[in-house]
């Protein structure tokens, strides 16, 4: 309600989420107030920005100079100190908040649809002002249905609006793994409000639910999350309620939107979050997740994952020219080390089957390992923060066929130490360019192929300075634009011992 004689008010909330990122690495960077004043100089005055210090929680938990750091620039007003799980919820209803407006007499009143509270996973409010008029002629903000609160500003009126008050975050949250995709009803000891199962039935998924608790529940909404190939993308079903002891199901059709191996390399993973409102005494939200894995899909030979053969580790200490010369010439032949084991080529990737820190359900599967990218080729298949690699020289080796001659960009990761092609060393390239996060890291090399069979190795290096991807595995990737980075087409690979 504005006192204002001229009404040429609106409610606007385009400019007050943050758009410009800047992230600061906790890694490499020493924060302070002096370096902090100095970045957000940098950024862009007409707009509000973002400035992100990533912490992992597995690494610094213990680690008291990252908190000392943060401390540093602690206590401003000027800013909004927010967790990563704020921030995705303000940004998520910024970009999807919809609002249409009607002005009667000096009442403006604002219809507005954003994003669920359930959707959101945290309650942060959504801020917006009124232009038109000065924020001394704005008599009040109200809305029947969700708290408003006014803030401080010069010239211009801004206020929080709150999610609407029958909206709830759960209070208790189940999950259960349907591992072997069996038609069965699965239970979460620790939560007794419903059981669950899916299962990939072909070319759709089957979903059971019983309410095993004593209270009805109601606004029941079960949201499907399916891998990237699939063009359904988040799928959702609504059911009204479902009484003590029913029973519900239903299908959902499943459709892929490419067959490329690249969006469905590895085993496909489905997820059913199914959120809901418990009618006891005092309502309250639950969530239930229920999970199902597919089979693997067959190794393609248009990647390199599963289609070239590895020789490794080799201590450091014992590698040198004459030892790649000779495995270049005969890599049909064992190498004995020092200690008396035996290196060869082989097509089976690392056995991570017998490293106790891998689940079950991520171990090797018909000799292939399900959750590697279709451009890497495992070495150690350790992830950093699991165990120590297996740190040493590894040689890969494959045969490359190309329907045409053609120079393309070997574009690999910080493993990467040399190439060879058709029995040619080929140089590497200074760049910086990259293709992933880690591109100061890319190392790139020109490599004439020629049309038909291509006979191609590589020495990798994984040691305690890599990137944590190249500590499990090299990434090889093909391109024939170093700018653009598009992939190859038409290549394919085939694992030569």
């Amino acid at each position: 309600i504005c006192s204002a004689q001229d009404f040429g008010v609106s409610v606007q909330n385009k400019g007050l989420c943050p758009r410009i990122g800047k992230t600061y690495n906790n890694q490499s960077e020493k924060l302070s107030a002096e370096t902090f004043a100095k970045t957000i100089e940098t950024l862009p005055a007409d707009e509000p920005s973002i400035y992100i210090m990533p912490i992992h929680t597995q690494w610094y938990k213990d680690d008291e100079s990252e908190i000392a750091q943060a401390k540093t620039v602690a206590g401003n007003p000027n800013y909004w100190y927010c967790t990563i799980s704020q921030y995705a919820a303000y940004r998520n209803q910024f970009l999807r908040t919809q609002i249409t407006t009607e002005v009667s007499g000096k009442e403006l009143t604002v219809h507005l649809t954003r994003p669920t509270l359930r959707d959101l996973n945290d309650p942060t409010p959504i801020t917006f002002q009124i232009e038109g008029c000065k924020a001394s002629e704005v008599a009040g903000v109200k809305s029947p249905i969700a708290e408003t609160t006014p803030l401080e500003s010069e010239g211009t009126y801004r206020f929080l609006l709150s999610h609407d008050s029958d909206q709830r975050l759960p209070t208790q949250i189940g999950t259960v793994f349907n591992e072997e995709n069996q038609a069965t009803l699965l239970a979460d000891e620790n939560f007794s409000a419903l059981q669950g199962g899916l299962v990939l039935d072909g070319d759709h998924l089957s979903w059971v639910l019983k309410n095993t608790s004593s209270a009805p529940l109601s606004t029941i909404r079960l949201a499907f999350r399916l891998p990237y190939a699939y063009s359904n993308g988040v799928q959702t079903v609504k059911i009204r309620s479902l009484a003590p002891g029913k029973t519900a199901k239903g299908t959902l059709p499943l459709k892929m939107w490419t067959q490329d191996y690249k969006h469905h390399c590895g085993a496909p993973f489905f997820v059913l979050q199914v959120d809901a409102i418990s009618e006891e005494k005092e309502p309250s939200a639950i969530r239930f997740y229920i999970s199902t894995m597919g089979p693997e899909a067959p190794i393609s030979p248009a990647y390199p994952k599963g289609n070239f053969a590895t020789l490794g580790p080799i201590p450091e200490a014992e590698w040198n020219d004459g030892l790649l010369k000779s495995l270049l010439a005969h890599p049909g032949k064992s190498l004995v080390l020092s200690d008396g084991t035996q290196r060869t080529f082989s097509t089976q990737e690392p056995n991570a089957a017998e490293l106790d820190h891998i689940p079950e359900h991520d171990k090797i599967v018909d000799g292939h390992a399900r959750y590697w990218e279709a451009e890497m080729v495992l070495t150690t298949g350790t992830m950093i923060w699991l165990g120590k690699p297996l740190y040493g020289y590894w040689m890969l080796k494959s045969q490359i066929t190309s329907p045409e001659a053609q120079a393309v960009y070997l574009l690999g990761d910080d493993s990467v130490e040399q190439v060879f092609l058709n029995g040619k060393e080929i140089m590497r390239e200074e760049s910086k360019e990259g293709w992933n996060w880690q591109a100061a890291k890319r190392r790139r090399y020109l490599c004439p192929l020629k049309a038909g069979a291509n006979d191609f190795f590589v020495v990798a290096k994984v040691s305690d300075t890599n990137a944590f991807q190249s500590k499990q595995g090299t990434m090889i990737y093909f391109t024939t634009d170093k700018q653009t980075q598009a992939p190859v087409k038409g290549l394919t690979f085939r694992a030569s011992l």
